[in-house]
C-alpha cells in the first residue's frame, strides 16, 4: 500500500477547501442578492475584494438568469469600502494601502473602480481611534471579544486592553449610521488607480459614482468611545437563545 505524505494530503485538502469556498461564496452572494428587494443592498468590504470581483463577473445560474453585473445593478444600492487610506493627501501622491493594494488586491480593485455600476463610498477613518478595551468585561466566549483577543495576541503580542485601530468599525459605522458628527464626505472627485503605484483621490476629476469619506479632525477619542460602546452593547435582536 502506497503511503501519501501528510504534507501533500494537507495541501490537497486546503486547495480543495479553497475551491469549494470560492464557489460557495459566489453562489451565496448571488442567492442573497436575488432574495433582496431591488436597489436595497449596501455591500460592505473591510478586507479582500476578490469576492465582490467574482460576484460582478459571475454567470447566470439556476437561481437567476441575470449575470453578476446585471444582478448587482438591480439589487445593490451602494458599495461601502474600507480602502484607499491616505489617497486624499494634499501632495497628490498615490498610496499603496493594505486593502486596496498590498493584500494582493490591486488587480481586483483596478477592475472594480472602473466597472462597479453603483455609487461607491471609500472610507478612510479610524486610524487613530483605538477600540477593544470595552470587550474585556464580556463573556470569554463572545465571538467579537475572541476575534480581538486572538488578533491582538497572535499578530502583535498584545492584550485586549491594548486595543487596535478602528478602520473596519469606522467603515461599518458609516454604512449603518452615515457620517454623523465623526465623519464627512470630501467634495466631488474620483478615485484613480494604478496597479503599480496604487490609488489617489483626484478632486479635479469628477466621477459621480465615487465618494470619499474621511474622519473629522479632533474626534479620535470621542469616536473611539462611541465605537467601544457600540461593540460591547447587547444586540437589540439576537438569534441566539
Amino acid at each position: 500500500m502506497k503511503t501519501i505524505p501528510v504534507q501533500r494530503l494537507i495541501g490537497n485538502f486546503a486547495f480543495l477547501s479553497l475551491l469549494l469556498h470560492v464557489q460557495y461564496a459566489i453562489a451565496l452572494n448571488r442567492k442573497l442578492l436575488i432574495q433582496a428587494p431591488d436597489n436595497s443592498v449596501t455591500y460592505i468590504t473591510v478586507g479582500h475584494t476578490k469576492g465582490l470581483y467574482e460576484l460582478l463577473n459571475s454567470s447566470p445560474d439556476s437561481d437567476s438568469p441575470l449575470s453578476g453585473l446585471e444582478l448587482v445593478t438591480q439589487k445593490v444600492k451602494r458599495w461601502v469600502a474600507l480602502g484607499a487610506l491616505g489617497a486624499s493627501n494634499e501632495e497628490g501622491e498615490k498610496v499603496k494601502d493594505w486593502n486596496f493594494f498590498r493584500n494582493n488586491t490591486a488587480i481586483y480593485i483596478h477592475y472594480l473602480i472602473d466597472h462597479f455600476p453603483k455609487p461607491a463610498y471609500f472610507v478612510d477613518a479610524g486610524a487613530k481611534g483605538y477600540t477593544g478595551k470595552s470587550l474585556e468585561a464580556l463573556n470569554p466566549g463572545n465571538i467579537l471579544r475572541t476575534a480581538y483577543r486572538d488578533w491582538l495576541w497572535n499578530v502583535e503580542s498584545k492584550r485586549i486592553r491594548d486595543q487596535r485601530p478602528s478602520w473596519d468599525l469606522a467603515t461599518v459605522y458609516y454604512a449603518v449610521t452615515g457620517p454623523r458628527e465623526f465623519l464627512e464626505e470630501l467634495g466631488p472627485g474620483a478615485l484613480t488607480f494604478d496597479t503599480e503605484e496604487g490609488s489617489r483621490w483626484v478632486s479635479g476629476k469628477v466621477n459621480p459614482l465615487h465618494h470619499f469619506i474621511v474622519q473629522r479632525k479632533g474626534v479620535d477619542n470621542a469616536f473611539a468611545a462611541e465605537l467601544n460602546l457600540a461593540i460591547s452593547a447587547r444586540p437589540k435582536k439576537s438569534y441566539v437563545k
